[in-house]
């Protein structure tokens, strides 16, 4: 299976915060990528490799985003505070992500393994808010 190999390319992730009484915490943050740099004619199986990569069965793929208090202003509130996310790739079928690389439809159905597509919903994360130790810092 073929899954993009960053958050932001050829996908898009939702998160959801809610605090310990299930209130959301604020409106859903989405993160998407656009790219609007012609697409090359041939295939560029350089970026191809670049962006995308095999996920062989029974192994994943894991990333690390950075969460701060100017994205994620609950951070700045004490408080206990659940995390999740939805992951969804229209994957290289989609024509915009396949023509960003200069794949027709006849180069993806040529690949050795299919491209995924769909949404995938993350375990939930609590984390709790301390106040900081000096003037209130978090």
């Amino acid at each position: 299976m073929i899954v993009s190999n960053e958050i932001l390319w050829g996908g898009n992730v939702d998160f959801t915060v809610t605090d310990s009484k299930g209130q959301q915490q604020f409106p859903q943050l989405n993160w998407v990528a656009d790219k609007l740099a012609p697409s090359p004619t041939e295939p560029d199986w350089r970026r191809v490799l670049g962006n995308w990569l095999v996920l062989f069965p029974k192994y994943s793929f894991a990333s690390q985003l950075t969460l701060d208090g100017e994205t994620f202003p609950f951070l700045k509130k004490p408080g206990r505070y659940k995390l999740s996310a939805t992951y969804s790739s229209a994957g290289l079928d989609y024509g915009a992500n396949s023509g960003e690389l200069g794949l027709k439809a006849k180069d993806v159905t040529a690949l050795p393994f299919r491209s995924w597509s769909g949404k995938i919903q993350s375990n939930s994360v609590w984390i709790t808010i301390v106040p900081g130790p000096k003037s209130g810092e978090q």
